[in-house]
């Protein structure tokens, strides 16, 4: 929907991985990550520099339920600030790189990746002056991304997903290439 009209920040986790699949960068610098040498809660902090440097464009946060929470305090700073910075944030009610790799590598022993209790996204950001979203549908995010752009305000787009997708392709830890898991049949066999 917004091509090169944005640039894209990224906390730690699946969404990360998704963005890197399958947002159509075009230009330097348009993807802010911090790869895999950061941490959660690198996203929102990394999308208010890029709006404060690049005013003009579209500043979005793909992060997930777990990482928005880590600075969750710089929608303040946002709004403080008059920077609208859009969160997209998929939820899944886990930590879902780490859910994934318990499911696949340590035959689904979950541990301290499970998120039940979390706080209403849309409301929490709505105390913060911004404007939220929750959506279900590919129909009700594009209303919802519209209408935080058109709002100029710090938002949040809450996005329901399935608690347990997976990121594919994926190399295990110590894996070469030849390695890689590419399809759900090969993960369940992992």
């Amino acid at each position: 929907m917004l091509g090169d009209k944005a640039i894209i920040s990224t906390d730690v986790g699946q969404h990360q991985m998704w963005t890197a699949q399958f947002y159509p960068f075009s230009f330097q610098r348009q993807f802010l990550t911090s790869g895999g040498l950061g941490t959660m809660g690198f996203g929102l902090p990394a999308a208010l520099g890029a709006k404060f440097a690049f005013p003009d464009k579209v500043s979005i946060n793909f992060s997930g339920d777990g990482s928005i929470l880590m600075n969750i305090q710089d929608l303040m700073t946002a709004t403080e600030h008059k920077k609208p910075v859009i969160n997209i944030v998929l939820n899944n009610n886990y930590l879902g790189m780490v859910r994934q790799w318990q499911t696949l590598f340590y035959e689904d022993r979950l541990a301290s990746s499970v998120i039940e209790t979390q706080p209403d996204f849309v409301k929490l950001v709505e105390a913060f002056g911004g404007v939220g979203y929750r959506v279900t549908t590919k129909e009700e995010f594009e209303a919802a991304l519209n209408g935080a752009i058109e709002h100029d305000k710090v938002a949040i787009i809450e996005v329901i997903i399935s608690r347990r997708e997976q990121v594919l392709p994926m190399i295990p830890t110590g894996g070469a290439l030849y390695n890689m898991i590419l399809t759900d049949s090969e993960a369940n066999n992992a």
